[in-house]
This record gives C-alpha cells, structure tokens and sequence, in this order.
C-alpha cells in the first residue's frame, strides 16, 4: 500500500520535469513552445497546491498547523512567479531566466520541507484512520492530468 503523500512526491518529479523542458525551449529562443509547455507547469502545480490546502491540509487538522501555515505562504510566492515566468514568456523577454531562477530556488526548498517535514507527519497523522483510502483517492483525483493540458 502506497502513502497518502506518495502521489505528491510523485507530482514534484511531474512539475520538475515539464519545468526542465520549458527551460531547455526558451534557452533556445523558441518561447511559444516554452509557453506552452509552461502552461503544463503552471496548470499541474497549481492543481497540486490545490489539492495539498484543500485535501491534505485539513485532514491534518492541528497536528500540522504550523508546517501548513509556511506552505501556505510559500504557496502565494510560488504562484507570484509563475504569473512573472508566465509574464516574461508571453512577452518573449529575457526576464524568464531570472524569474525561473528565483522560483526554482523557492521550489526546492518548498518540495525538500514536504517530502522532509509536511508529508511523512501527514503519513503519520492518518496512518490507521479509516478515511485514508478517500483521502488518498481524493488528491489522486485532485492532481491527476487531465486528458487535455492547457
């Protein structure tokens, strides 16, 4: 049986992977298909986001709080620069390297505190409840790709 947060740490090797392959398009100067792929980013860590405040989160009710409460401020810095990266991309500036830089940063300090910190307490907070199938189920369904990417 899989953890409840294994589908997250998955997600994070996702985003990581469609974020390289933006990277590796806009270094060559070929920003529509950067932004496109980009959108892929932006779309799937926003759902991931969601699901972790709406799904996970409250299911670790106080036992989490002050983890939760640092995600959810790194959330709203993420989301700043992905509407910046978005920003530079669309406008074909050069302004996305540094943008991409700075979230990058902010990202992998964010992921390392989830799989370190947040998502092992959160697999020993529901460990034995008997809602840990839905739960699991429910991010699942919440960051699953949808047949047609953005």
């Amino acid at each position: 049986m899989t953890s409840l947060t294994h589908c997250l740490e998955l997600d994070h090797r996702r985003l990581d992977a469609a974020l390289l392959e933006t990277k590796d398009l806009a270094t060559q100067g070929a920003f529509t298909p950067a932004l496109d792929r980009f959108r892929v980013v932006a779309a799937g860590l926003s759902r991931h986001i969601d699901a972790e405040e709406t799904i996970l989160f409250p299911a670790l009710g106080s036992a989490a709080a002050g983890p939760v409460r640092v995600m959810c401020m790194e959330h709203v810095r993420l989301r700043e620069h992905l509407e910046a990266i978005r920003a530079a991309l669309a406008a074909n500036s050069s302004a996305w390297a540094e943008e991409t830089r700075a979230f990058e940063v902010l990202l992998e300090q964010h992921n390392a505190k989830e799989e370190r910190v947040l998502y092992p307490l959160s697999n020993d907070v529901t460990r034995g409840r008997p809602d840990v199938t839905t739960l699991r189920a429910a991010l699942e369904t919440a960051i699953a790709v949808p047949a047609v990417e953005p």
